[in-house]
């Protein structure tokens, strides 16, 4: 495990690209928690996603489930390859970029600009670590991580409802491409929910009922207390990083969808408007 000092755009590039998705997996820090995980037996939410861009929903299921879960640190996770998705709007780089921005305000003693949509304290992000991880899958993510913090740390995958649907791979499309050969699509999912759980984020028509309906007949059933589901209050479970960019694209605003150093930072780059103002260095 290592923490990066001093970033720069420059040299966060030179970081990303010296990390190989083929080898064993491996997590590389970029921000290490203020107040993280320091002892055995304390939770860890690891949330892993393509944050293109981070929005106030990121940041409202990290709050909400490290304050249901009682999580001591909260792991943010981008990766240069993914499950599905092969290209983005949005260079690995830029992404990291913008929730390092969000993190820093905390480090420098700021306060939240959108007082309508944060109405508790941001004490929270010092319990925030910033990581890049060499793979994609969450099977292979977690040797990775037990190598990084105390060996009784539980493990708390945070996720959307369809995230949790491709995990489930009921249709055993990812299975073969693990780092660990296995023979089952069932294999790698009793090995996962045996080493961590599941915190489910809900959105739209996609309720506890439906999570319910989801794990009916699947091995995940037959491990009870590992996936829980987390509701969201208005207007988060509407939020989406598809619609930032939609609205970007259309020239509507944002500020309601994304944190202020997010909105800061899209409006001085051009990113997902397809222009680049003058004096604006992204992260390409």
């Amino acid at each position: 495990m290592t923490e990066q000092k001093n970033l720069t755009p420059s040299n966060l590039k030179e970081l990303t690209r010296s990390i190989s998705g083929w080898g064993c997996p491996e997590i590389r820090f970029i921000l290490k928690a203020r107040r993280g995980i320091q002892s055995p037996h304390e939770n860890l939410g690891v949330f892993s996603a393509s944050f293109n861009p981070p929005t106030l929903a990121h940041l409202e299921i990290v709050r909400k489930a490290q304050q249901t879960f009682h999580l001591k640190e909260v792991l943010l996770l981008v990766s240069p390859r993914n499950a599905d998705k092969t290209d983005y709007e949005a260079t690995l780089e830029e992404r990291i970029w913008m929730l390092l921005q969000i993190c820093r305000r905390q480090e420098a003693g700021g306060e939240w600009e959108n007082g309508r949509a944060y109405s508790t304290s941001p004490s929270f992000l010092d319990h925030i670590s910033i990581g890049v991880s060499s793979h994609p899958y969450f099977i292979d993510m977690v040797p990775a991580i037990r190598a990084c913090y105390p060996e009784e740390t539980e493990i708390y995958f945070i996720v959307g409802y369809d995230t949790f649907e491709r995990i489930l791979d009921k249709e055993g499309k990812y299975y073969p491409y693990y780092a660990k050969a296995y023979k089952t699509r069932e294999e790698p999912l009793r090995a996962l929910l045996t080493a961590s759980r599941f915190i489910v984020a809900g959105r739209g028509k996609y309720g506890p009922e439906a999570l319910s309906r989801l794990l009916e007949g699947e091995v995940a059933s037959c491990y009870p207390g590992k996936v829980h589901y987390l509701e969201l209050p208005d207007p988060y479970p509407q939020i989406s990083a598809t619609e930032v960019r939609r609205r970007i694209k259309q020239g509507l605003p944002v500020e309601d969808l994304v944190p202020p150093e997010v909105q800061r930072y899209l409006k001085e780059t051009g990113l997902y408007a397809g222009i680049n103002p003058e004096g604006a260095t992204p992260l390409t």
